[in-house]
């Protein structure tokens, strides 16, 4: 399979809330980051299925996709987020393959503002 189309299997599943197909999509090693934070919020797929599983029962929990970039290994979305808060959200989603799984994501929401680097 392709990057493209590893991550668009995701999609499928996540947007069918299939979280046993849906994890069958990501390695043991997953890093998930909330941008512009450098720590990941979640490591491995024990705490990245527990992280899932709660939203996954939420029954208008929908990822639209807006736009979609590959470059080499790399899936970048456009997303809008249905169903997690009261109005859809916009968020891009960048995706890292490597061996047919996703083991990296970064999400980086609308709004967020980063903090300058400490001494700037």
């Amino acid at each position: 399979m392709t990057p493209s189309e590893v991550v668009e299997k995701q999609v499928i599943a996540f947007n069918g809330k299939d979280l046993p197909a849906f994890l069958t999509l990501f390695s043991d090693d997953i890093c998930v980051y909330d941008m512009p934070h450098a720590k990941p919020k979640f490591v491995g797929k024990a705490a990245f299925s527990e992280a899932y599983a709660k939203p996954f029962a939420n029954g208008g929990l929908q990822a639209e996709i807006l736009s979609r970039m590959v470059v080499g290994n790399k899936v970048v979305d456009h997303e809008r987020v249905h169903g997690l808060l009261p109005e859809p959200y916009d968020v891009v989603s960048v995706y890292e393959v490597h061996q047919g799984q996703i083991r990296t994501m970064w999400f980086f929401k609308s709004n967020d503002v980063s903090s300058p680097p400490s001494g700037a």
